[in-house]
């Protein structure tokens, strides 16, 4: 005898059963309304009555499986795997068309319900990623502003250092002193190729102590330039750092005998080429050093186009927060009332 062939097993094509289910939604709706119309019936209306309750039946039918799903049952998937399971899936849909109205408002009612607490967790959810991502913008200021305070606490504390060491070495008895007295000019010229030497040379404290005792030494030369506008040219050499840095030497040195006029013509040139010339920072540290010193000498409240210069200064990443430079420029604007806010 010929083989018999093998019957397939396992649950029907997903086409199939969804329209088995709608088949037994569709009759059990059909089936239902008739029964709610033969409970519930009209005799001075009977067939617009009946054509209502069928159509609320197939209606109220067709939402049992989202009536379901709302419940998380899982009948429908569950029946895939077991037949039977259909048979109640009929009683569920007969159920519900034979009560209609009550069913169709309940499910509604549930719908909306659903609707309205998932909007209200979207919206939570909304506020707790803004909250999160302002928590995270805040802490990633604050990290940093923390590293550029670290970073200016450094070179805050090298500056210092290099400082204190070419104070200590411009106490110290040498030839410079026979030098500036005899060749002022010749002498003044020689510190100025020698800072430009030093800056090519690799950092550390000796170079910063090096550096530090030649700005003294400029300091003690530039007396001999007199009245000369040639300083505040230097202000503007790009290519001149070493000519830059006497000529705050010079403006710090001239600032006491200059007095209130001196200080109101020097600032804007001196505020000009640390917004937009100076590229170093031991040159900017000695500029703001300057600044001080001339605003001192200011008589009366400080012009707003110098109190905006400073402002822009201190907001400038070359003087970061914590730089010696930084810390500078707040001792000017708390000394001469200077609002650090009001930049703009």
């Amino acid at each position: 005898m010929p083989p018999t062939p093998a019957v397939p097993s396992g649950p029907p094509a997903d086409g199939i059963y969804i329209a088995q289910l709608v088949v037994i939604m569709l009759l059990a709706g059909l089936l239902g309304g008739g029964v709610n119309f033969v409970i519930n019936r009209d005799e001075d209306k009977a067939f617009k009555s009946l054509i209502d309750a069928v159509l609320a039946g197939v209606a109220a039918s067709f939402l049992v499986p989202l009536f379901l799903h709302m419940l998380k049952n899982t009948l429908v998937a569950d029946a895939v795997k077991n037949p039977l399971l259909l048979l109640v899936f009929a009683g569920f849909c007969l159920v519900a068309a034979i009560s209609s109205r009550a069913v169709i408002r309940a499910v509604s009612d549930k719908a909306l319900k659903l609707a309205e607490e998932a909007n209200k967790k979207a919206g939570e959810a909304t506020k707790q990623a803004g909250a999160a991502t302002q928590k995270a913008v805040v802490a990633g200021t604050q990290a940093s502003t923390a590293q550029q305070m670290a970073i200016g606490a450094a070179e805050a504390l090298e500056n210092q250092v290099a400082v204190g060491l070419a104070r200590q070495a411009d106490s110290e008895p040498g030839p410079r002193m026979a030098g500036r007295i005899e060749e002022p000019a010749e002498a003044l010229e020689a510190a100025i190729a020698e800072y430009d030497r030093l800056r090519s040379q690799a950092k550390g404290a000796e170079r910063f102590r090096s550096m530090g005792r030649v700005f003294f030494r400029m300091r003690d030369l530039v007396p001999s330039l007199g009245d000369s506008e040639e300083p505040l040219r230097w202000l503007s050499d790009k290519d001149a750092p070493g000519r830059r840095l006497a000529a705050y030497a010079y403006l710090t040195e001239r600032a006491a005998e200059g007095g209130s006029e001196f200080a109101l013509s020097s600032l804007p040139p001196l505020l000009g080429a640390l917004s937009t010339t100076e590229d170093q920072n031991f040159g900017r540290y000695w500029g703001i050093v300057a600044i001080r010193h001339l605003i001192d000498r200011v008589e009366g409240e400080v012009p707003a186009e110098i109190s905006e210069g400073i402002r822009m200064l201190a907001s400038s990443g070359d003087n970061p927060p914590g730089s010696d430079r930084w810390f500078e420029l707040q001792r000017i604007m708390n000394q001469r009332g200077i609002d650090p806010g009001a930049a703009g």
